[in-house]
């Protein structure tokens, strides 16, 4: 579980406690040093006070999912450069069939994930909310997360295990170069399309001999272009 730049000792202490109330004992905050150990989180932590007690700080979002094989973020926020978000059950199924060690994002109380931490994300995830009404509290979110990680561990399904994000990184970027080398352009200078295609490589989930493949396929097209 990863807090960016939280704002609010209270949500923090109210999130640690939902990690306990679930299972989970490993929370990351990004900035915000000393959040932790404000009397109102402790207060909030009750029973789950050594969640709050061992979570780890890291300066950056990539320090904070760093080993991780996918990125899932939480945001009520929408953007053309954003991508279109997965639902809750959809994701988090498919993240527990992997079996696979991932990170859930969730961004500040005011702002939410900022859209380059969304691009980041292998995936982002909306929890459905009336019209009118798409903001959650911080802790509240978190609790919702935790119940469907908990049914979705239920329903698990046993799948390999993906490839780590480094490797499906690899086969993005030698794929940009041919669809560069091939004279596709995109708007300006816009990252945005080759991180969708990062996301969609995350969400297609591929085992790492159907990578392989495909990195090979790439990489013969990149040899007869040149």
């Amino acid at each position: 579980m990863v807090l960016v730049e939280p704002q609010f000792p209270g949500n923090v202490g109210a999130a640690a406690r939902v990690l306990g109330n679930f299972g989970m004992a490993e929370l990351v905050i990004v900035g915000a040093p000393g959040i932790n150990t404000e009397r109102e989180a402790c207060l909030r932590a009750t029973d789950s006070a050594a969640v709050l007690r061992d979570a780890r700080h890291v300066t950056t979002l990539e320090e904070a999912v760093a080993g991780c094989a996918l990125v899932v973020g939480f945001s009520a926020r929408s953007g053309r450069h954003r991508g279109d978000p997965e639902g809750v059950d959809e994701v988090l199924a498919r993240v527990r069939a992997s079996r696979a060690r991932a990170a859930v994002v969730f961004g500040t109380e005011a702002q939410g994930l900022s859209t380059a931490d969304a691009l980041r994300c292998d995936a982002l995830v909306r929890i459905p909310t009336a019209a009118g009404h798409p903001s959650m509290n911080l802790s509240h979110a978190v609790a919702v997360f935790g119940y469907a990680w908990t049914v979705a561990g239920e329903r698990r399904r046993s799948a390999p295990p993906p490839v780590d994000r480094a490797q499906r990184a690899r086969l993005a970027q030698d794929a940009e170069a041919l669809l560069v080398r091939a004279g596709w352009q995109t708007h300006g200078r816009s990252r945005r399309p080759w991180r969708l295609m990062q996301r969609l490589l995350a969400r297609a989930a591929p085992s790492e001999e159907e990578l392989r493949i495909l990195h090979g396929v790439v990489s013969k097209l990149l040899e007869f272009g040149r």
